[in-house]
């Protein structure tokens, strides 16, 4: 169903203007073969996520022994970080909305959950589909999102999910997420689980041209 590329950056003090300033050169990316999209922001802490969409993990391979060096050269952003993780994962499903505010051209609020060390695989995927999924699609203003499954690593997955704001986000998690997690009971199979926060920066959005799809 696709690939999810991840990417956290630790970016150095003083350095995120000029972080943000180089991640408008990754606009080239809409001409690449394959590219479905990309878009990203800031965790609370400074650090930068950056996620990105392609058909398929030959797609990636053939974007990174092409034109990725030319675009990384062009922004200078190994100049602003002293730390990059790269993580891929194969999209499993998305997670719709059933709300009409899906359109929102603002900028949103992206929630990555890490799912690490799941034990029951199986009941990680009922339990997603059946009741956290439907959750979430029925509260406000949530925008959508997906599930994924780490190339590297069988029992990591990583859930993400948009939000219209950090007001809705906060409403879901005072008065939904408790009675899903009580249902779910994620700590009976998930050894590891963390979450972030990232705020969107609406200028990293990059579209794919649709003759490259």
């Amino acid at each position: 169903m696709g690939i999810i590329k991840l990417i956290i950056c630790r970016v150095k003090t003083g350095q995120k203007e000029n972080f943000s300033r180089g991640q408008l050169e990754w606009k080239e990316l809409s001409n690449c073969d394959g590219f479905y999209g990309q878009y990203g922001g800031w965790m609370l802490n400074g650090d930068a996520i950056v996620l990105g969409e392609w058909r398929s993990m030959n797609h990636v391979t053939d974007f990174m022994n092409s034109v990725h060096d030319n675009i990384a050269f062009k922004s200078e952003q190994h100049n602003t970080y002293y730390k990059c993780d790269v993580h891929y994962f194969e999209s499993i499903f998305n997670i719709n909305s059933l709300k009409s505010d899906t359109l929102n051209p603002n900028c949103s609020v992206i929630r990555l959950a890490y799912c690490r060390k799941v034990q029951d695989i199986e009941c990680f995927m009922r339990d997603q589909k059946n009741i956290w999924n439907h959750g979430m699609e029925r509260t406000e203003g949530f925008l959508g999102g997906s599930v994924a499954r780490s190339l590297s690593q069988s029992d990591y997955f990583i859930v993400i999910t948009r939000w219209s704001s950090i007001t809705c986000h906060e409403k879901y998690i005072k008065n939904v997420f408790p009675t899903l997690k009580e249902q779910t009971l994620p700590e009976n199979y998930i050894g590891d689980l963390e979450g972030s926060l990232v705020q969107e920066e609406c200028l990293w959005r990059v579209a794919p041209n649709k003759k490259s799809m």
